[in-house]
C-alpha cells in the first residue's frame, strides 16, 4: 500500500549500544518505555482528578538478542565486570537500509542482564537499562519514540 500511495515507510529495524561514538553491540529488538510519573490532583468532595501533574520522568529500555562486538566486550568487561561498574551508554534505533538514526536514548545505565541458552539457537543476551532522556532525531520516521506510540 505504501508503494501505491507513494509513502515512505520507516523501519527502526536495528538498535546499537554506543559509548564515546563507538558501536559496542547491536540488538535485534528493543523496547523503550517513557513514563512521566503522572499523578492526579484531587479536590475535596470529588472522586475525579482536577488535573494531572508529571513529577518523575523515567525511561526504561529492554534489548533482546544483544550481540556484542569484540571491542565492546573488552571496553565494558562484559562477563568479567560488575553490572554496577559498567559505564553509561547511548542506545540508538536506526534503519539499516539507509543508516538514518531515528532516536537515541541518552545516558543509559545497565539495570540487569540475562543470558538465554536454547538448543540449536545462538546464545541470546538480554539487557535492561534506564535512560535519562530520549532525543528524537527524526530520520523521516514521524516522531521517534513518541511518534511510534
Amino acid at each position: 500500500m505504501a508503494a501505491i500511495n507513494e509513502q515512505i515507510t520507516r523501519h527502526a529495524n536495528r538498535c546499537r549500544v554506543v559509548l564515546d561514538g563507538e558501536t559496542l553491540a547491536e540488538g535485534l529488538n528493543v523496547s523503550v518505555q517513557e513514563a512521566g510519573g503522572t499523578q492526579g490532583v484531587y479536590t475535596i468532595g470529588s472522586e475525579y482528578a482536577h488535573e494531572h501533574i508529571h513529577n518523575q520522568y523515567s525511561v526504561q529500555v529492554q534489548i533482546g538478542a544483544l550481540y556484542w562486538k569484540e571491542n565492546g566486550l573488552a571496553r565494558l568487561s562484559v562477563g568479567g565486570g560488575e553490572l554496577v561498574e559498567l559505564p553509561p551508554v547511548d542506545i540508538e534505533a536506526y534503519d539499516e537500509s539507509d543508516g538514518a538514526t531515528l532516536w537515541v536514548v541518552r545516558t543509559c545505565t545497565f539495570a540487569s542482564r540475562a543470558v538465554n541458552i536454547n538448543a540449536n539457537q545462538p546464545i541470546q543476551r538480554n539487557v535492561q537499562l534506564m535512560g535519562i532522556r530520549v532525543d528524537d532525531l527524526g530520520g523521516g520516521g514521524g516522531g521517534g519514540v513518541a511518534g511510534a506510540i
